[in-house]
């Protein structure tokens, strides 16, 4: 994996993206073309003959449940769902609260694929490569508090999200399983996957809301743009549907997209 800050070449004449509204600057990082990368770190992958390259992953991973894990993967993949880019989320989850949201019968751009996670390891890794055969970037909703399932998410994952709501016990959570996380990849830091901490399910204009940042900091890690927690993204999952672009729900989870985007653009 190469080091952040990577460049993609012909970029020089490109717009600037502050230039861009959400819709049009995930349009046009959507359109460029993929960096020098040719080859996957994760194993079973380098084979594959339908694409130059395997899709991207994206891991959401917690200590704890009620962090938003879900609605994260939902509304992400549906705004980082394209004519270009097929996306399916993983449900890996018991509870397959993906699999529900879709079943609920919204209107969705992308697929939920479930998989059981209490397979043996090889069981869960097959379901993987049968989903990668299917898109260019996976989404993975794990459960909480399954180390096992947690590692190997991590483990595949060339991003690695954890969201952490405001309270106290959820940066508590968060701590325990960045070291985790952190743990588990080891060895050589070129290899590692970026691991990016998401303020979520933030109630805006509260004191806990604005400290969460300067909280999260302490850990040294990447903090992406916080998602608040909305009527609109409550009534999305109630629906089966992603929350409306152009919602402030909407805004808030395209400006998350586009970070996701320039970070994978970096793996």
């Amino acid at each position: 994996m190469s080091k952040p800050g990577t460049k993609s070449k012909g970029k020089s004449h490109s717009p600037h993206l502050d230039e861009l509204d959400d819709v049009d600057a995930l349009f046009y990082l959507s359109e460029e073309e993929p960096g020098p990368k040719q080859s996957s770190r994760r194993s079973g992958k380098a084979g594959r003959t339908v694409r130059q390259e395997p899709p991207k992953i994206v891991a959401l991973v917690s200590r704890k449940g009620g962090t938003g894990k879900t609605s994260l993967a939902m509304n992400l993949a549906e705004v980082l769902s394209t004519r270009r880019r097929r996306v399916v989320v993983v449900d890996l989850d018991r509870g397959a609260d993906a699999a529900k949201w879709q079943g609920r019968g919204g209107e969705l751009s992308f697929a939920v694929m479930r998989v059981d996670s209490r397979g043996g390891e090889r069981e869960l890794k097959k379901s993987l490569d049968e989903a990668a055969a299917e898109a260019d970037l996976l989404i993975l909703d794990t459960p909480p508090a399954n180390a096992r399932v947690m590692s190997r998410a991590v483990q595949a994952a060339d991003l690695v999200l954890i969201p952490t709501g405001p309270s106290t016990l959820d940066v508590v959570a968060t701590v325990e399983v960045v070291n985790e996380s952190l743990e588990i990849l080891g060895g050589d830091e070129q290899d590692h996957p970026r691991v990016v901490l998401v303020p979520s399910r933030l109630i805006s204009g509260t004191r806990l809301a604005k400290e969460l940042p300067r909280q999260l900091e302490k850990l040294s890690l990447p903090i992406a743009p916080g998602i608040c927690q909305r009527v609109e993204v409550a009534a999305a999952g109630s629906e089966g549907r992603a929350v409306r672009p152009k919602s402030q729900a909407g805004l808030e989870f395209s400006k998350l997209a586009r970070f996701v985007l320039r970070n994978l653009r970096q793996t």
